[in-house]
C-alpha cells in the first residue's frame, strides 16, 4: 500500500508540475520594438555626456541590464553645425539574453527639439547583431560637442565645411578615440575629410583627407 501511495503522489507532482515546466520551456521569446514618439526631455541636452542619463532611463523601460557602447552624433546642414545642435544617437547592448542570443538599442534625442524622438531593439546572434557588450567608459573624457568642433575647425579651418552647400558633419564617440567626418552632403556615402581625436586629452592623432586622393 506504501508504495502504490507514493506511485499516486508521484503521478499527481507529475500532473501538476509538467504544464509548468512546458510554459517555462516554450515562454515565447522577447519581441523586439520600435518607437518613435517624441518625449520631451525636463532639461536641455547641451552635449553628449547630459544625454546619457536621459537614454539609458529610456533603455531601462525595456531592459534594466544593458550597457552604453557606442555613441553617434549628427549634423545636418550649416545651421545645425554653426548651432552645434543635431541629433545624438546612444547604443546599446547585452550578451546571452535568452536562448544564446543577444539585444541590442539605440536611442536618438534630438537637441533642436530637446526631445526623445526615437527608441529601436532586436534580439539576435552575436554575428547578426554584430555588438559587443564592453561598456563605454565616458568618466575621462575632457571634451564634447563643443570641444571638438573647436579641435576639428583649429585643425583644418571654417572653410573645409563650409565650403559646401549642404554639409553634413558626424562624430563617432568611442572609448579611446572619435572621428569628426565632414561630408559633401547628408547623402554622400563616404566623408570628405575625416580627423580622428583623442577625447580623454583633445589632442589629433590623425586626419585624411579624401579630397586629395579624388583630386
Amino acid at each position: 500500500m506504501m508504495y502504490k501511495a507514493k506511485k499516486y503522489i508521484l503521478v499527481i507532482m507529475i500532473v501538476v508540475c509538467l504544464p509548468l515546466l512546458m510554459s517555462c520551456s516554450n515562454a515565447p521569446s522577447p519581441e523586439a520594438k520600435s518607437d518613435h514618439t517624441e518625449i520631451p526631455l525636463d532639461a536641455n541636452v547641451e552635449s553628449i555626456k547630459s544625454g546619457i542619463p536621459y537614454a539609458t532611463h529610456r533603455v531601462e523601460e525595456w531592459r534594466n541590464t544593458m550597457v552604453l557602447n557606442y555613441i553617434n552624433v549628427g549634423f545636418y546642414g550649416k545651421e545645425q553645425i554653426k548651432i552645434r545642435k543635431g541629433g545624438i544617437s546612444y547604443f546599446y547592448y547585452e550578451e546571452n539574453v535568452t536562448k544564446k542570443l543577444d539585444a541590442d538599442a539605440s536611442v536618438d534625442i534630438d537637441m533642436n527639439n530637446n526631445s526623445i524622438v526615437g527608441f529601436s531593439s532586436s534580439y539576435g546572434t552575436p554575428k547578426q547583431l554584430g555588438g559587443s557588450a564592453l561598456m563605454l567608459n565616458t568618466e575621462n573624457w575632457t571634451i564634447d560637442i563643443n570641444e571638438a568642433f573647436a579641435i576639428a575647425e583649429a585643425e583644418i579651418g571654417k572653410d573645409a565645411i563650409y565650403q559646401y552647400a549642404n554639409p553634413k558633419v558626424v562624430i563617432d564617440c568611442c572609448e579611446t578615440y572619435w572621428e569628426y567626418m565632414v561630408f559633401s552632403e547628408p547623402e554622400a556615402p563616404y566623408a570628405d575629410i575625416t580627423i580622428t581625436i583623442n577625447p580623454i586629452n583633445g589632442k589629433v592623432t590623425d586626419v585624411h583627407d579624401n579630397r586629395e586622393i579624388s583630386n
